[in-house]
């Protein structure tokens, strides 16, 4: 009896050891976190500017109306139609994914978290850097002290991932040296592409990033988070990661629903001028 308890005591120690608590504000707090939020931020930003750039409200409304009838197959027929690149959305959609990937295999004490206390961990944590970000780029335009952006930082970024495709599947397979900036660097970024945007169209700051704000956050509705792949990337490598849970995004992430959500979005900048 006294080994049986011995032994129990003894599996609720590692159990214990392997599962810390972990608060909110630790995450909130971790700066691999916060740079992750922060370029998480600059790539939907860059994107959504790109595809009000692209587009019209002419152009929006009737690509819209046209993805209500179409299905996951045609899909890249109807972006086609409308000169709109589906490879270039596939890669941003995929891009996001592999870095929340990426940050909860960096986080390996996360990791072992229950599933539904990471996803709600991330999101809370996610939903109060962006709300600082975008509080601070909008006060320094207030102040008009906006940042210039030097050449190299007004060159866009690439997504940092390589194409291949097999019997119909992608894979997309990301460098161990694709590295993220610097928080600060992505805030700079950001604050340089919405006032170049906000002047171009005679709008202010404000009103860009009170659309812009609808489009930041750790996931969409459809869109494939976190939940589901902490037990299965655990312990593996990082490449191996994500090309598990990229050939598992391509199979299952809605395109279709993900669509609607982007070009809802983009149809708040389009009204705003």
């Amino acid at each position: 009896m006294a080994i049986a308890l011995n032994l129990m005591v003894l599996f609720s120690c590692k159990k214990a050891d392997q599962i810390q608590p972990v608060d909110q504000l630790q995450l909130v707090n971790n700066q691999e976190f916060r740079r992750y939020v922060a370029n998480d931020m600059y790539l939907i930003i860059q994107n959504t500017l790109q595809n009000v750039s692209n587009l019209n409200k002419k152009q929006t409304l009737q690509f819209k109306e046209a993805l209500k009838s179409a299905n996951e197959a045609n899909l890249p027929v109807v972006f086609a139609q409308h000169n709109l690149s589906y490879s270039s959305f596939q890669a941003f959609h995929l891009k996001r994914h592999i870095n929340k990937v990426k940050i909860l295999h960096a986080l390996p004490e996360i990791s072992k978290l229950p599933e539904n206390e990471i996803n709600q961990l991330f999101k809370s944590a996610y939903e109060i850097i962006s709300s600082k970000v975008i509080n601070q780029i909008m006060t320094q335009s207030a102040m008009n002290k906006s940042a210039k952006m030097s050449k190299t930082l007004n060159t866009p970024k690439s997504l940092g991932i390589n194409t291949h495709s097999s019997n119909g599947d992608f894979m997309y397979f990301s460098s161990e040296d694709d590295q993220p900036m610097s928080e600060e660097a992505a805030i700079e970024l950001m604050n340089g592409l919405v006032q170049s945007y906000a002047e171009a169209h005679d709008i202010t700051v404000v009103e860009a990033m009170n659309c812009l704000k609808q489009a930041v956050g750790w996931g969409s509705v459809t869109m494939v988070g976190i939940v589901g792949w902490s037990k299965g990337i655990a312990g593996h490598a990082i490449q191996e990661a994500v090309i598990t849970a990229t050939r598992f995004a391509m199979r299952y992430i809605g395109w279709i629903g993900l669509a609607v959500t982007m070009y809802t979005l983009t149809s708040c900048l389009l009204e705003a001028f």
